[in-house]
C-alpha cells in the first residue's frame, strides 16, 4: 500500500530535481506524486500550484500518507515548498525535505527565518 508522498517539479522538465523524480516514479510504484510547478507563464505556474495544495490536503485526508518527500532548492523553490511543510504538519504526516541545492548555504544565510 502506497504511503508516502513525494512532491516535485513536473517530471517531464528539464533539470535535477525533475530527472531525480522521474526515476521514482518509473521505477516504483510504491509513491504518489504530486507536481507542484512547472516550466510556462506565471497564470500556469499558479494554477498548478493551487492545484497541488488541494492535491496534498486529498492524499493526506483520504489516502492517509504517513511521509511526504518534498524535493526543494533554494529560493523560490524552498518558499514555495514551506506552504507544504506547514499543510503537512496541520495534517500531522512526518516531511522529508530533499535539499537539491549548491547554494542552500547562501540562502540560509540570507533567510535564517525561513528555516
Amino acid at each position: 500500500m502506497k504511503k508516502i508522498l513525494h512532491l516535485s517539479p513536473s517530471i517531464f522538465d528539464k533539470g535535477g530535481i525533475s530527472q531525480v523524480c522521474y526515476e521514482y516514479k518509473y521505477y516504483s510504484n510504491d509513491f504518489y506524486f504530486v507536481t507542484t510547478t512547472l516550466k510556462g507563464n506565471i497564470l500556469l505556474k499558479l494554477s498548478i500550484f493551487i492545484k497541488a495544495i488541494a492535491e496534498c490536503v486529498y492524499f493526506f485526508l483520504l489516502r492517509k500518507v504517513n511521509i511526504v518527500h518534498i524535493h526543494t532548492a533554494s529560493n523560490i523553490s524552498f518558499k514555495r515548498k514551506t506552504i507544504f511543510i506547514y499543510l503537512a504538519k496541520l495534517f500531522k504526516v512526518k516531511v522529508v525535505l530533499h535539499i537539491h541545492g549548491g547554494k542552500f548555504k547562501i540562502f540560509f544565510q540570507k533567510y535564517p527565518y525561513l528555516i
